[in-house]
């Protein structure tokens, strides 16, 4: 596994001279030729590698608190019958800072790396909706409550503070010219009084 480093987005200056992002093998040419020869092959995934001063580049955590914006965990279906699929999502308001380090994170990564492509924001009208996924029955994101993907809202409420713990990483559509952020949720720590004993 490779090493990582845990930054709060509250406090996090992506501005520093010392600080730059590091997209490890991503080459857009490359992408590029192998769509041109497979056209299946249209859609690549790159995590975001953090360097700071002269230490090699780590994988980049992310932390930031929001609030939020959905009747808790969301869950739509998708398909019918064997390949029917449920995808759910938590919509958060993050506070002014991290929408403004998010809003950084693609000029530096997305706009840079593929300047020609549309580049899809994370953030939709100050809010930012994360995909979570299933390990079997339930979620793979760890939390500090247990949170049932059978429960409607899955035990948390319109309203309610979060701290979300991720990785980042750049996807880029060659097939629609689109590149953007994915956040992959690691944990979410609610700030209610029930603690889960799964961690």
């Amino acid at each position: 596994m490779a090493p990582t480093i845990t930054h709060d987005l509250a406090t996090f200056d992506l501005q520093d001279n010392d600080r730059s992002i590091d997209l490890k093998n991503f080459n857009l040419e490359a992408l590029n030729a192998k769509y041109e020869k497979s056209p299946t092959n249209s859609l690549s995934v790159h995590k975001l590698f953090l360097s700071e001063g002269n230490c090699s580049p780590k994988l980049f955590r992310m932390k930031f608190d929001g609030r939020i914006c959905t009747p808790g965990i969301n869950g739509r279906d998708f398909g019918s019958g064997k390949t029917k699929k449920t995808v759910f999502s938590l919509g958060i308001v993050p506070d002014d800072k991290v929408l403004e380090t998010f809003s950084l994170l693609e000029e530096n990564t997305c706009a840079s790396t593929a300047p020609d492509f549309e580049v899809i924001s994370i953030i939709k009208n100050d809010r930012m909706y994360l995909k979570l996924k299933l390990d079997g029955k339930k979620f793979q994101a760890k939390s500090n409550i247990t949170l049932s993907p059978k429960k409607n809202g899955c035990g948390v409420s319109n309203g309610d503070s979060v701290t979300v713990t991720a990785e980042a990483s750049l996807y880029a559509n060659i097939a629609e010219s689109k590149v953007g952020l994915t956040l992959n949720v690691l944990k979410l720590d609610f700030a209610v009084a029930e603690v889960s004993d799964e961690e």
